[in-house]
């Protein structure tokens, strides 16, 4: 029988490469995880958005109201929960969404071998129709909190976005801030709208674009509610309910 000695083989076979292709396959073992994070990668920093109130303020006594919009009839299919912070979830099962304001938590990650300035947080809004329907109310009482960092306000003319201090809710004049390798920084967003604008309209959609300069260039992260824009349910549009 034939047979061939492996180290003779590999030998030989290491020295019909050419060595520059030899020191780049070299670069490309060495280097492979790297390079399957560069090409897999979307965004240049990761970003995971929580709306659930239910982690957001986990723990937390229901101090706070969430009210939810519930197309019509369909708030009859389940029975509410007893918590407020649970509302929230009951009505998107249901299809629905909030209603008068929203909060959630965006956290930011920086790859492990990237440096990113976070540089401005904007808004695009624009009117959105829904069905009929009505807002689902848990009346609590209690003290308030304050924890917002970034203050939306919607319209279809104009959308703010103030900074606030965390805690406090202070405005403040900047809002940029540095993510190194790794880094992770978490930003609670509180959303409204303007009551002295559109009229007319009874629920926003809207995305948020995150601005970054990444290696002197400027990028735009877009956040959405999982590919589509979110949804605000305007107050004094639909019939209020207490649950």
């Amino acid at each position: 029988m034939f047979s061939v000695d492996g180290a003779w083989l590999a030998d030989t076979a290491s020295k019909s490469i050419p060595p520059f292709i030899t020191f780049l396959l070299g670069l490309l073992v060495g280097n492979w995880r790297k390079i399957r994070r560069l090409i897999g990668r979307k965004d240049p920093i990761q970003v995971f958005v929580e709306r659930n109130p239910a982690i957001i303020y986990a723990n937390m006594p229901d101090w706070i109201t969430f009210p939810q919009f519930v197309p019509l009839d369909r708030h009859t299919q389940s029975e509410p929960p007893k918590n407020t912070l649970a509302l929230w979830g009951w009505a998107k099962a249901l299809g629905g969404s909030p209603a008068w304001f929203d909060e959630m938590q965006v956290t930011l990650a920086a790859w492990a071998d990237l440096d990113v300035v976070v540089d401005s947080l904007r808004v695009s809004a624009r009117a959105h129709q829904v069905p009929g329907g009505v807002v689902a109310l848990k009346p609590v009482g209690g003290a308030s909190m304050q924890p917002t960092q970034l203050d939306v306000v919607l319209g279809t003319f104009s959308t703010t976005v103030t900074p606030r201090r965390a805690g406090s809710g202070e405005p403040r004049d900047w809002f940029a801030f540095q993510l190194k390798a790794g880094d992770v920084q978490r930003l609670l967003i509180h959303v409204s709208d303007n009551p002295e604008q559109d009229a007319d309209v009874a629920a926003y959609e809207w995305t948020a674009f995150l601005d970054l300069i990444v290696n002197n260039k400027r990028k735009t992260v877009e956040i959405t509610d999982g590919g589509k824009p979110f949804v605000l349910v305007r107050r004094n549009r639909f019939q209020t309910i207490e649950v």
